[in-house]
C-alpha cells in the first residue's frame, strides 16, 4: 500500500474511496472483483464507491467487450480536485468569517442565585487582575455574604493588587468601609441613598458586567461582552467625574 495515502481521507474523500483509488494507482486497471479481493471491500460497496470516484473525475471506466475495468486518473486530477475545493472555500471565506465574528460578539449570559452563587460571582472578579473593579450600589456584602467572607475577599483583592472604584449609597456601612480606602486599594464616592435602589449592586470588571439583587435571596446575572462592558464603564467614568473623590 502507498505510504501515507490515508492522509487523503477527508470529508470529500471517504476511506473506501481512498483505498480503491490507491489500489488502482498501485496496480493499474482492475475489475470490481479484483479490487474487492485486494482491498477487502465487499463488491456492492466497491461498485458504489467507484461510481462516486468516477463522478469526481478521479477514476475512468474502461469497457473491453463484456468486461468492465476501472483505472485511476492521473494524480494531477487529484491535486485539481482538492484545489477546486480550496478555491470554493476561499470564495465563501469572507462570509464565513463575518458570521463567525458576529456570533463571537454575542453576549454570554449566566445567572446566579443564593448566597453561594453570589459568593462565586464575587470570587470571579478576582480573575481580572489587570482591571479595576468598578461598582455602583448599596454595598452591604457582609450582611448578605457573611463578614468573614467579605474580609477574606478584600484581603485577596488587595493581595492580587486589584483596585476598586465605587459609587456608593451614603449609608453608615459605606462610611465605615471608606475609612480604609488607602489600605484596601479603593477609591469611592458617596451619593444620596435615594438615587439608588436598595439592596442592588452593579460591578464592571474586564469584559464582564454583574448585576446583583440582595433581597431575601441573592440573585443576579453576569454578562460577558466587550462592547457592553465598555459602554457601561464609560458611563461610570462620566458619573465619577461629576462627583468629588473621597
Amino acid at each position: 500500500m502507498i505510504n501515507n495515502i490515508n492522509n487523503l481521507i477527508t470529508p470529500e474523500l471517504s476511506s473506501n474511496e481512498v483505498r480503491l483509488y490507491g489500489a488502482l494507482i498501485e496496480n493499474g486497471e482492475s475489475t470490481v472483483k479484483t479490487l474487492s479481493e485486494q482491498t477487502g471491500i465487499k463488491r456492492p460497496t466497491v461498485y458504489l464507491t467507484l461510481d462516486s470516484l468516477h463522478k469526481k473525475g478521479l477514476v475512468s471506466l474502461i469497457e473491453e467487450g463484456k468486461i468492465k475495468k476501472y483505472a485511476a486518473q492521473d494524480p494531477e486530477h487529484l491535486r485539481e480536485f482538492f484545489a477546486q475545493r480550496i478555491r470554493v472555500l476561499n470564495q465563501i471565506m469572507p462570509e464565513l468569517k463575518w458570521l463567525s465574528n458576529r456570533l463571537s460578539k454575542k453576549p454570554t449570559v449566566r445567572y446566579f442565585a443564593g448566597t453561594e452563587g453570589a459568593r462565586s460571582a464575587y470570587k470571579e472578579t478576582l480573575e481580572e487582575r489587570k482591571a479595576t473593579i468598578k461598582s455602583v450600589g448599596y454595598i452591604e456584602a457582609p450582611q448578605v455574604l457573611g463578614e468573614d467572607f467579605a474580609k477574606r475577599y478584600i484581603r485577596e483583592r488587595v493581595k492580587r493588587k486589584i483596585r476598586a472604584s465605587s459609587i456608593l449609597a451614603d449609608t453608615k456601612f459605606a462610611r465605615g468601609i471608606i475609612k480604609d480606602n488607602l489600605q484596601q486599594l479603593r477609591e469611592a464616592i458617596l451619593i444620596k441613598p435615594e438615587l439608588l435602589p436598595e439592596n442592588t449592586e452593579l460591578n464592571i470588571y474586564g469584559h464582564k458586567i454583574a448585576f446583583a439583587s440582595y433581597g431575601q435571596e441573592p440573585l443576579g446575572i453576569i454578562i460577558e461582552n466587550k462592547e457592553l462592558a465598555q459602554i457601561l464603564s464609560t458611563l461610570y467614568d462620566l458619573s465619577w467625574k461629576k462627583n468629588n473623590k473621597i
